[in-house]
């Protein structure tokens, strides 16, 4: 054995003449809290070698899910590099990014640590070995790295550098300087990188302070493990106020410190356990001139005026340098350090939360030439990533460590409804028994959703505002504890949106034909329309009478048989003025039946007709409307025959005429009939009303395959007496069907009527001509001829070999000269005398 000092750094080379077997879980086998297996490493072949010159004093971070930021020295000449890698989550590829060479003098003795999203500082041993504090930006995915500032903090000596954040912009620093004497010292860091200002410094051992490794404790306690005079193991303590002034707790200086190993107490990694405890991995030489591998625990009180040593584990009784200690999950933890020949070591040990046990795991040997300088990241909950020194190279390798709890959640998908998915992670040494959900509007301080105890992969987070960012996170739980949260997701809440109904309470059985509701949003929403309502259930109903803007809407929905109503509005059907969509509302639901009201002659229960109790008639079937939903006998007609609908307002009407009308039938119990549905439409002519107009329009429809010329003879009288009278004709037998008269004012007030089951059209002798003679099938009725209403004369003519004009001329006088007494005596008997 072979073994060499030089001034700047300890370098231990041990020559042997055999390989040194290795245990690794065998990978076929269930892997256990703290199994090792290797993904990327020298061992297998495959792990990076991203410079060959040599990688020294590594600094690994992270700058997002999948890039990482190295500070490195160059051995071939010591200069100082920042170079950045991407590391997929299962650590099967490792990528350089960039590379930026930022000292051509030296870049020893690296501690790396980011400020904010893309700002990084690195506290460095630069030219002539002086204490340096440079800053970086690097982008998120690590293409870019551009040094910012740079304070050169100590003319003496920058050694073992050790950088943790106090508050958002205060930093601390402890290091190894003149005299070789231990230093704390505090800097204010700009979020951008661009300021760097020492404020406090406070040599707290006189003797010797390197190998440091500094840890908070709370708020404003540190603690710091470090090698002191002979090289033995000290712990202190500090408090550092959110400004940045140094006070010593338990320091040599005080001469109240703990020195823990009176043998050798060096390269230092210490990690906290719990609240209190603390676990430090270190090498001494106690049996041997080599240096064992040591794990030690210790309390620490808050106030950092306790320190006491708890348990110890020598795990390697040959040699430990270079030691890089992290938490793998609540009571496992991975050491890498340079173990018997130099090589490379990844070992795991479970230690229990007030450190009284210490439990080696496993061991594996990444790399069995050299495993020097070495910084072990974590990944994600199971993965990890160690920059190191090989053999005359700069390597990364990656490492899977199993742990006991559930491994970090994936990708969270969110909805502007606070919708949540995601997919269940690897359940970890047991079953997954539930998910923590977080949520967030800073990204920073979250707050717990109680969604119960649930396995399921999906959440909706409710009392959320809308217009406001959030973002959402979650963690899944199994017996072992909680695994790490994943990566936050963000979502910017849309409006939210409630259904109201004054026809009942949701979910009751109610007995009505028309169902009124009121949409409300929580602030005014634009491109809401009656197609964004659903509307579902066995009712077989349908939207009518949508209304309304900005923040309220109403409608009605009119039953088409008993069933259920389902109304919602989906998510995203609307939008607010910055263009987020809506959240998904509350389901309104009905059990719905229908007890008609008997016809009769009492007042109207609602303003039918424009406000007057009138009256319909199909053919001289008449009947007094006293509700727009009015159960009436079913007229039957044939095939061919002529339907007149007239709809009648009486004396004296209270609103001022109907300037619009339009009849059609409707089969909507029956879905596939839809398409027999008949429309007709009719609107008033100007002029003046105490005088008869007339007007005679015809449209073409095609319903079932057969093509109807349908004539509208609306003949509107003067304004105590008018009706509007609609003739349709149909060429394809019918099943029962609504009739649904839908009128409107001069000043847009609506009304629809539905007389329910009103009309069948049954087969004639046309019922023997084939679909294709159907569709020849026309209907010639000459607009502007009197109608004998006993004897209904109409023509037809069918001509199944001779192809039909789909748009045939129609010769028609838009205002034909008809003579009729202004002021008709007609007795409502005469009047309901219309052909059947």
């Amino acid at each position: 054995m072979k073994i060499g000092m030089r001034r700047l750094h300890l370098f231990i080379v041990l020559f042997v003449t055999c390989s040194l077997l290795f245990h690794a879980p065998l990978p076929e086998a269930s892997a256990a809290a703290g199994d090792i297996t290797a993904v990327k490493t020298q061992s297998e072949g495959n792990n990076l070698e991203y410079d060959t010159d040599s990688g020294t004093f590594n600094s690994l971070v992270q700058v997002d899910s999948d890039t990482y930021a190295l500070a490195y020295g160059n051995q071939q000449d010591d200069d100082g590099f920042i170079a950045t890698f991407t590391i997929s989550s299962d650590g099967t590829t490792i990528t350089e990014v960039g590379s930026l060479e930022h000292d051509t003098d030296h870049g020893l003795y690296n501690s790396l640590v980011q400020v904010d999203s893309d700002t990084y500082a690195l506290a460095y041993a630069g030219t002539a070995f002086d204490g340096f504090i440079s800053t970086f930006t690097i982008s998120s995915d690590g293409t870019t790295i551009t040094e910012v500032g740079s304070l050169e903090h100590d003319t003496d000596k920058g050694f073992w550098n050790s950088l943790v954040q106090v508050d958002s912009d205060t930093y601390a620093l402890a290091y190894q300087g003149a005299g070789d004497d231990g230093f704390i010292a505090t800097f204010t860091i700009s979020s951008d990188g661009t300021t760097i200002t020492e404020v406090d410094s406070l040599e707290h051992d006189t003797g010797k302070g390197s190998h440091n490794s500094l840890v908070q404790v709370d708020s404003d306690t540190y603690a710091l493990a470090y090698a002191g005079t002979d090289d033995d193991g000290f712990i202190s303590t500090f408090t550092i106020d959110s400004d940045g002034t140094i006070t010593a707790v338990k320091t040599q200086s005080e001469g109240n410190n703990l020195e823990h190993d009176t043998a050798n107490g060096s390269h230092t990694s210490l990690v906290q356990v719990d609240s209190d405890t603390y676990a430090l991995a270190y090498m001494n030489n106690t049996d041997s001139a080599k240096g064992e591998g040591v794990i030690s625990t210790f309390t620490i009180s808050s106030d950092g005026t306790t320190i006491t040593e708890v348990a110890s584990l020598e795990h390697d009784t040959d040699i430990a340098l270079h030691n890089s200690l992290v938490q793998v999950d609540s009571d496992t933890y991975a050491l890498a350090y340079t173990g018997t020949a130099s090589d490379g070591f990844i070992s795991t040990f479970t230690i229990s939360s007030d450190g009284t046990t210490i439990t080696e795991v496993a061991s594996l040997e990444h790399d069995t030439v050299r495993g020097f300088y070495n910084s072990l990241v974590q990944v994600d909950s199971d993965t990890h990533a160690l920059a190191y020194d090989g053999d005359g190279v700069a390597s990364i390798s990656t490492f899977d460590i199993a742990t006991s709890m559930p491994h970090q959640v994936g990708t969270v998908s969110t909805t502007s409804s606070g919708e949540l998915s995601w997919t269940a992670p690897t359940a970890g040494a047991s079953d997954i028994t539930d998910y923590t959900i977080q949520y967030s509007t800073d990204d920073s301080n979250w707050t717990t959703f109680d969604d119960g105890v649930t396995t399921g992969t999906t959440a909706t987070v409710t009392g959320l505002t809308s217009g406001t960012t959030y973002y959402f996170r979650v963690a899944a739980v199994n017996s072992s504890g909680t695994g790490d949260f994943s990566s936050s997701s963000s979502v910017v809440m849309g409006p939210t949106v409630t259904i109201t109904s004054s026809s009942g309470d949701s979910g009751s059985s109610i007995s009505v034909g028309i169902i009124t509701y009121t949409v409300v949003f929580s602030e005014s929403v634009t491109d809401f329309t009656i197609y964004d309502i659903t509307l579902s259930g066995s009712a077989n109903a349908r939207v009518n009478n949508f209304a309304g803007s900005g923040t309220t809407y109403t409608f009605d929905v009119v039953r088409g048989s008993d069933g259920t109503v389902l109304v919602s509005i989906a998510e995203g059907a609307a939008t607010d003025a910055n263009g987020n969509g809506n959240v998904v509302s509350n389901e309104y639901i009905f059990s719905v039946s229908w007890n008609p009201l008997p016809k009769a002659t009492s007042t109207c229960t609602r303003h039918v007709i424009l406000g007057n109790c009138g009256t319909i008639a199909i053919n001289n079937d008449e009947y007094r409307i006293i509700d727009t939903w009015t159960n009436v006998p079913t007229t039957e007609v044939l095939v061919g025959q002529p339907v007149t609908v007239t709809l009648s307002t009486p004396h004296n009407p209270t609103y001022t005429k109907i300037h619009f009308a339009s009849v059609h039938t409707e089969v909507f119990s029956i879905p596939a009939n839809f398409d027999q549905s008949v429309h007709i439409d009719y609107s008033v002519l100007s002029g003046n009303h105490h005088v008869s107009d007339h007007v005679s329009q015809s449209q073409l429809f095609q319903a079932a395959g057969a093509t109807h010329r349908i004539v509208q003879d609306p003949n509107v009288k003067n304004l105590e007496m008018f009706e509007v009278v609609f003739t349709m004709i149909f060429a394809k037998p019918m099943d029962t069907s609504h009739v649904v008269v839908e009128t409107e004012n001069k000043y847009g007030i609506p009304e629809t009527l539905y007389l329910i089951d009103a009309l069948k059209v049954s087969n004639s002798i046309v019922e023997t001509l084939t679909l294709e003679q159907e569709s020849k099938f026309e209907l010639i009725y000459e607009p502007g001829l009197e109608v004998d209403p006993e004897q209904s004369v109409y023509t037809m003519s069918i001509d199944p070999e001779s192809e039909m004009d789909p748009e045939p001329e129609i010769k028609m006088d838009p205002e034909p000269e008809i003579e009729m007494d202004p002021e008709p005596e007609q007795t409502k008997k005469e009047k309901s005398k219309r052909p059947r």
